[in-house]
């Protein structure tokens, strides 16, 4: 899973680097089919870290993982 993860970590970067930086046109579409994957690996590492994490420290990690989503959701907004 974690070389899975590096690799697309890899090819987004690749990407990102073709359309912004060199040819600066934004390419979201080529990430849109890339959602579904992306999404389905955050919600296996959650559900682990949640799993294997203490009772006592269940809430902390919650709260971290929304304020995680939060922080994601205003960079995406502030990148329109």
């Amino acid at each position: 899973m974690l070389l899975m993860l590096s690799a697309a970590v890899l090819a987004f970067a690749q990407t990102f680097y073709q359309g912004f930086l060199h040819a600066r046109q934004p390419q979201g579409r080529y990430l849109f089919p890339a959602l579904a994957p992306i999404a389905m690996m955050f919600a296996l590492g959650a559900a682990e870290l949640w799993r294997r994490a203490p009772k006592k420290l269940q809430p902390a990690l919650a709260a971290l993982l929304i304020l995680g989503e939060l922080a994601l959701q205003l960079v995406s907004l502030r990148a329109l």
